[in-house]
């Protein structure tokens, strides 16, 4: 019975036990290599078994044997990026755009691994990765243990009280609202399949942050937050003059970015796909824009392959 085996893999990776998963996979593969699902399960255990070498070797041979399929191509594209393997990346990634020209995520990723990236994520980009992802956006966050969203909320609680008005820059299906009863608040985003899924909020609006921004009268709002939204920002110089623009005064900014302690004290970085920030940088942006540092402060803001991502916090008020 191969879909007892494969179940039952399943259901031991999902509890952690390794060996017995892979007793149960390796049975089912023994009874039927033809099942991809076989494939990517025990892709997925040498991967959470700290083995990504094992997890391509698969993923590559599965590929091989079922032939190039989108869903299939993505995973094995986030193993490569997160073990590194640049040229294996850029491999796939220009195979990839072979069978699919015009695909947005593709496209911008072989920019980011060839050098030739932008110094912020490409629109197209950034509404295709979260279109993709907005039917299971929650239940993806709430695997990976996010909170960036609710320390955001905690800090803005804390300074500023409801029924203060707020925009919330980058605010995909809301996860910042629901933390914020009382408040009036105004979302933002490019995704429109995320904003399908907002609620908790008295306006939304379909577009580009900088562009609404730029058409965004002065003194608007008591507050601003972008939760996990500046890590698709290089330079946020511009971007912190017009929070502090669009602010009230006494208004406060609140937003998380990553960071990683090899960063140049003075600047950002680009990973794959996701720009870093050091702790000086901001505070350079915060003094050029006119905004008081209330708290930065490092943070650990989801889990990425098991691992703890740190960032750092950021609560600042116009002076």
């Amino acid at each position: 019975f191969v879909a007892a085996w494969i179940n039952l893999g399943k259901v031991r990776l999902a509890l952690g036990e390794i060996t017995r998963a892979e007793h149960a996979l390796t049975t089912a593969m023994g009874l039927d290599q033809n099942r991809v699902e076989i494939w990517l399960a025990l892709a997925k255990l040498h991967e959470q078994a700290k083995f990504p070498e094992r997890a391509i070797t698969l993923l590559q041979e599965m590929r091989r044997r079922f032939g190039a399929e989108p869903t299939r191509d993505a995973e094995l594209l986030r193993v490569l990026i997160a073990t590194s393997k640049q040229h294996q990346t850029i491999e796939l990634l220009e195979e990839m755009l072979v069978a699919q020209p015009n695909d947005p995520i593709a496209k911008y990723l072989l920019a980011v691994n060839t050098g030739q990236a932008p110094q912020r994520a490409d629109n197209a980009y950034v509404t295709a990765l979260f279109d993709n992802h907005a039917l299971h956006y929650e239940l993806h966050m709430k695997a990976m243990r996010y909170q960036a969203h609710q320390l955001i909320a905690r800090a803005l609680v804390a300074q500023i009280a409801a029924p203060a008005s707020v925009l919330d820059l980058g605010c995909g299906t809301g996860l910042v609202a629901q933390e914020l009863s009382g408040y009036t608040i105004t979302g933002v985003d490019l995704s429109s399949a995320m904003l399908a899924q907002a609620r908790g909020y008295t306006a939304l609006h379909h577009e580009e942050i900088g562009a609404f921004l730029s058409t965004c009268a002065d003194s608007r709002y008591d507050a601003v937050v972008l939760a996990e939204t500046s890590v698709y920002f290089g330079p946020l110089l511009e971007t912190f003059k017009q929070l502090a623009r669009v602010l009230s005064k006494g208004g406060v900014i609140c937003l998380n970015v990553e960071t990683d302690p090899s960063i140049d004290k003075s600047q950002f970085v680009l990973r794959p796909g996701r720009f870093e920030h050091s702790a000086n940088y901001l505070r350079h942006c915060c003094q050029q824009a006119g905004l008081e540092v209330l708290t930065l402060e490092p943070i650990e803001s989801r889990l990425d392959n098991n691992k703890p991502v740190l960032g750092l916090l950021l609560l600042a008020r116009k002076t």
